[in-house]
């Protein structure tokens, strides 16, 4: 199962401009979206280059090897072809009802705000909780480990990110829930504390443990709104954000595997290796057109609420999803679960506040563990996002990278671990073109013995810079 994170690359609707529309919540919750421009299906010879080490590539046609370092196996990315395995429905949001949503914020890099506007420099979405807190997903905030230096974000608030009269105020500082996991998206919370107030701006209380007893339970309703991508993969995002009116699945539909029925339509269960109720709720929805509802990518790190007026409360984050409006729930950070520690960052609370005890959030991490994020350094080399892949132990796997933030002439160095983190393959890709937005494939042969691990990649431009490694989990069927 491919699970994708909601988050929108920087810089997402400027490139789509040029040739079609971004898709609607980018930095929302399963990856990041790519623009609505046309791409040119890559011809895949029948031929492979295979390698030493295993790795077994399919090339375009007309590409010619070039010498790569030693100990390295040459390889050949393949662009994937659009649709390919993946849900591509559209995703049925509404518009909002005046008022509604209005504490809703947009988070955006800083930069690209100055040069591009706030349209194109959106990337995920946020709560405002009191006139200088916002609440929001860890994953829109850290890469590898490295989280985003408070003086890249700026929070806007506005229905329609073209507005010139949106209310744009800096970020003071960022503060991402220490045991925040990015292999398994586990404990996907962050809050920013603002430079100043959004004044005039509505806010939202968040859930507290006690009222999340009897408030989050099965078949409950629940609303999400953001400016995410409308199609799983395409450039459709929106000025104005949408909303998704959807319903709290089972426990056991959020890491058991259990199925649910919403209006006649049956979803399948997330099993224990893609979610833990604990610290997420799964949620969906169908509409009376019997279309699926969903967030998407663009949508991360928006609010999940249940209830209305002065009842309404913020019970979840954007997260994740395996692609958007699928047969699958999406994926929300469960906030009762991590009240104490919103509390400490002055995050207000609903009845009861930090009481009864929150449950524990997970603290279990996969092999490499990861560290508390730090902040590094952008590298100037195009950046690559690690997808989830897929394989089987002696055959192939499906290693899936995403070119992020621009294009350019890049090579890509990739490594496959074991769950000892041990090094079992290792490549690297000839020079060519990386299109920003655009999903590369390479295949490698994996060792009869090989149950699962992860794969990571660092892309390299021809002057030398680099950009942040990027891992993901390589799963076998």
């Amino acid at each position: 199962m491919v699970l994708w994170a909601r988050r929108r690359a920087y810089r997402a609707r400027a490139v789509a401009r040029e040739g079609a529309d971004m898709g609607r919540h980018g930095g929302g919750r399963f990856g990041t979206a790519q623009g609505r421009r046309v791409r040119v299906p890559v011809a895949i010879a029948s031929a492979v280059a295979v390698g030493a080490a295993g790795l077994v590539l399919a090339a375009p046609t007309g590409a010619a090897p070039t010498p790569t370092a030693r100990g390295d196996t040459p390889m050949t990315k393949v662009a994937e072809r659009s649709g390919t395995g993946l849900h591509q429905r559209i995703v049925h949001g509404r518009d909002p009802v005046p008022g509604e949503f209005g504490f809703l914020v947009a988070l955006a890099n800083a930069s690209t705000y100055q040069t591009d506007g706030l349209y194109q420099a959106q990337f995920c979405g946020g709560t405002l909780v009191t006139s200088t807190v916002v609440v929001t997903a860890a994953h829109c905030l850290v890469d590898e480990g490295a989280v985003t230096p408070a003086a890249s974000i700026l929070v806007a608030s506005a229905q329609d990110l073209n507005d010139p009269a949106a209310k744009v105020v800096p970020v003071a500082t960022v503060n991402v829930y220490p045991q925040y996991n990015e292999t398994t998206t586990t404990n996907d919370v962050a809050v920013l504390t603002l430079a100043a107030p959004l004044d005039g701006v509505p806010t939202m209380t968040v859930i507290s443990p006690t009222e999340a007893q009897t408030r989050i339970v099965t078949g409950a309703p629940v609303t999400s709104a953001g400016w995410g991508t409308r199609a799983f993969q395409v450039n459709d995002f929106p000025s104005s954000y949408l909303v998704a009116d959807l319903q709290v699945f089972p426990y056991g539909s959020c890491g058991q595997g259990q199925s649910y029925t919403i209006n006649g339509v049956t979803f399948q269960g997330l099993g224990p290796n893609d979610a833990n109720p604990t610290v997420m709720i799964c949620a969906g929805g169908v509409n009376s057109a019997g279309q699926i509802v969903d967030t998407c990518q663009g949508d991360s790190g928006g609010p999940l609420v249940n209830g209305t007026g002065t009842d309404a409360r913020l019970v979840g984050v954007v997260s994740f999803g395996q692609g958007c409006a699928g047969d699958t729930p999406g994926v929300y950070t469960r906030l009762s679960a991590f009240a104490s520690w919103l509390a400490g960052y002055g995050v207000p609370l609903g009845a009861g506040g930090t009481t009864p005890a929150s449950p524990t959030p997970s603290t279990s991490t996969p092999t490499p563990t990861q560290s508390t994020p730090t902040v590094v350094p952008d590298r100037t080399a195009p950046k690559v996002q690690a997808l989830v892949s897929f394989g089987k132990p002696g055959g192939y796997a499906k290693l899936r990278y995403r070119i992020w933030e621009k294009s350019g002439i890049t090579k890509e160095k990739i490594t496959v671990r074991n769950r000892a983190s041990r090094v079992v393959i290792k490549g690297t890709t000839n020079f060519s073109e990386s299109k920003w937005g655009e999903v590369y494939v390479v295949r490698a042969k994996l060792p009869w013995n090989y149950t699962g691990g992860i794969f990571c990649v660092r892309s390299y431009d021809k002057a030398g810079n680099y950009s942040a490694l990027s891992c993901n989990q390589l799963r076998m069927k």
